[in-house]
């Protein structure tokens, strides 16, 4: 399965398909805008070209071991040479407490 993923403009990135799709076969792709973002698929790898900044949706399709046809969306994100990706972390501590603490070992009697 593809994930989004952030494209610099000076930089191609490449992914062999046979690792995220065993067993799948006769891939295609199409774009939402081939000026952000095109791609090729040569021998099983799908190459992703960067273009004006902004991004462009994905769609790969192909077949599975079955016959049957199946389809991908991605995303990828053309930014400039020295931009980052900022990850936000859901703040999972609970702050909430169930003793007074005014008598805790360190409290003023």
């Amino acid at each position: 399965m593809m994930m989004d993923f952030l494209l610099r403009q000076n930089a191609t990135s490449t992914f062999d398909l046979s690792e995220l799709y065993p067993d799948a076969t006769d891939f295609h792709i199409t774009t939402s805008d081939g000026d952000k973002a095109s791609a090729t698929i040569k021998d099983g790898v799908l190459t992703v070209a960067p273009g004006a900044l902004g991004h462009a949706d994905f769609v790969l399709t192909f077949k599975d071991a079955t016959g049957n046809t199946l389809t991908d969306h991605f995303r990828a994100i053309v930014a400039g040479e020295n931009a980052y990706s900022i990850i936000a972390v859901p703040d999972t501590q609970s702050y909430t407490s169930t003793s007074d603490p005014r008598s805790g070992p360190c409290s003023a009697r």
